[in-house]
């Protein structure tokens, strides 16, 4: 019996608790450079917040265009704190109205998170 009671207790205190999700907030998702030239090299920062209670991970940062590179400033964010992803883009391929994305890997409950970068560039 007594064993039933603390094992019931141990239930409830674990219960009780709550589920450990990482949640990630991002300050924005989309960003538009409006116009620039062909051949510009642009450097953008996306900021984020660990709004979960337990450690977010970055587990992968990918695009499919050779003209983004992705660089972040910590892959493990504990609850409250913040990161930046900051996307580089060379815009010497591209010409007219572009739209570029950077998908997040992460331990969320929505595992995959999208980043645009839109504008438009001008020819030389």
């Amino acid at each position: 019996m007594k064993y039933a009671v603390l094992l019931l207790a141990a239930c409830l205190f674990s219960c009780s608790e709550g589920e450990k999700i990482a949640e990630i907030k991002m300050e924005r998702d989309t960003i538009n450079f409006n116009t620039i030239p062909q051949g510009k090299v642009i450097l953008i920062p996306f900021k984020y917040k660990n709004v979960g209670n337990t450690e977010l991970k970055i587990k992968k940062l990918d695009s499919s265009c050779p003209c983004i590179k992705i660089v972040s400033t910590g892959n493990n964010i504990l609850p409250d704190e913040t990161g930046e992803i900051w996307i580089s883009y060379d815009s010497s391929q591209d010409s007219a109205q572009v739209e570029q994305s950077v998908v997040i890997e992460t331990n969320t409950k929505t595992v995959l998170h999208t980043l645009t970068l839109k504008g438009v560039v001008s020819r030389k």
